[in-house]
Formats: C-alpha cells, sequence, structure tokens
C-alpha cells in the first residue's frame, strides 16, 4: 500500500484490502499532528503576547522618560524666564499746579531690558505725559505721522495707562515707547534714557491738577 510524503497516511489502490487497522493508523497520526500542532500555537501566542506586554512597557517607560525631560525643560524655564521687577509705587500728589513731576529718572529706565511704567492720572484731567518737563518727546497715535506736542503720550483722565519703553541696559539710547490706553500711541524722544530727569504730567488745558497720580514702574533687568 502506498504511504503520502508527509505523515505516512495510507493511500489504497483499488487492488488494496481496506483494513479497519489502517484507519485507525491513520486517524491515530491525524490526532497527534493536529494536538502538536495546538501546542504550538499555544506557544506562539504566549511568545506573542509576552512580546506584545514587553513593548507596550518599553513604550510606556519611554514615555515616561519624555515626560519627566519636558517636566524638567518647563521647570529650567519658568526658573530663568525673564520676569518684571517693581522698580517704583507710589503715589504722588498735585500740588495745585498744572504741572506735576514723576520720579522716574533714567537711572531706573536704563537699568532695564525692557520697562513698564504704569501711570493713573489725577482726577479725571486728560494730561499729556512729558519727559523733564514738555521738551524733546513727541507722540504719534495709532502710529501715524508724529505730532509734536511735548509729550510722549496723551494720557486719558482717570484711567491706568501703561507705556512699555525699551532701553536694552543702553543709556544712550533715545527715549521710545508704545501705550495703549485710550488709543494706541507711539511716544518717542530725541533725549536718551540717560537724559531723563523726570516726567511730568501735563494737563491738556493747562488747568490746575488735583488730586494723586499713581505710579508704578517694573523693569526686566
Amino acid at each position: 500500500m502506498r504511504k503520502t510524503e508527509q505523515y505516512q497516511l495510507n493511500q489504497w489502490d483499488r487492488s488494496d484490502r481496506i483494513l479497519m487497522e489502517d484507519f485507525n493508523e491513520d486517524n491515530a497520526r491525524i490526532d497527534a499532528a493536529l494536538a502538536a500542532l495546538r501546542t504550538l500555537g499555544a506557544g506562539e501566542s504566549a511568545r506573542l503576547d509576552a512580546a506584545l506586554a514587553a513593548l507596550e512597557r518599553r513604550s510606556q517607560d519611554a514615555l515616561s522618560a519624555a515626560r519627566t525631560a519636558l517636566q524638567g525643560d518647563i521647570s529650567r524655564l519658568e526658573t530663568e524666564k525673564l520676569r518684571f521687577e517693581v522698580l517704583v509705587e507710589k503715589s504722588v500728589s498735585a500740588g495745585g499746579d498744572s504741572t506735576l513731576n514723576l520720579p522716574v529718572g533714567g537711572s531706573i529706565l536704563s537699568r532695564c531690558v525692557v520697562a513698564a511704567v504704569d501711570i493713573r492720572t489725577p482726577g479725571s484731567r486728560n494730561c499729556y505725559l512729558g519727559i523733564n518737563g514738555s521738551i524733546g518727546s513727541h507722540w504719534a497715535p495709532g502710529f501715524t505721522a508724529g505730532t509734536s506736542n511735548g509729550g510722549l503720550a496723551l494720557l486719558p483722565g482717570g484711567q491706568t495707562c501703561r507705556l512699555l519703553f525699551f532701553p536694552m541696559k543702553r543709556p544712550a539710547a533715545p527715549v521710545a515707547c508704545v501705550m495703549a490706553g485710550g488709543g494706541l500711541y507711539l511716544g518717542y524722544s530725541d533725549l536718551s534714557y540717560s537724559s531723563v530727569s523726570y516726567l511730568q504730567l501735563r494737563d491738556m488745558n493747562g488747568s490746575k491738577l488735583s488730586g494723586a497720580a499713581e505710579l508704578r514702574v517694573s523693569g526686566i533687568l
């Protein structure tokens, strides 16, 4: 009787005798082969599950390491980032004149990379803000052509306005600032930061000022 090449199962020809033992022998071989295949499949599945679990652990470890590194970078940025430091904070009373001098000299401004000057005008009077009085400074509303009016900006009455100056720690640099409050203004001057003795509020109509101006100067040093 002929046999199959791989598992030696019986192959009958017309002249062969058909015996029960031959069928039982073939079925036993098939059963053993299927059992071995099932065992092999279970082992492969277990190995695949173990490989996937190891890959997941490595991915989680890599993600955790990346998150830790990112948190460290954020912490360093928070520590090293530039911060505004309050340099001057006071209330300055008006003396019944049309002008009021604010103690913001060049020695304060020129120490900074960027300086923020917050001013609340006394009462409800609109005021021009000048350098050393009303000389050597100009303002341009909305960044249009400059208007020579003896001031860096027009400050609306009873409001707090912020002017940003950009000394960049260069005392000889000309004064320049941007203001948002009651409008957007570019202020500039022929004077350098080292030439600033004080900033001055001047009533827009020349009337007397009453009350007090609130002043805060902050800077990135």
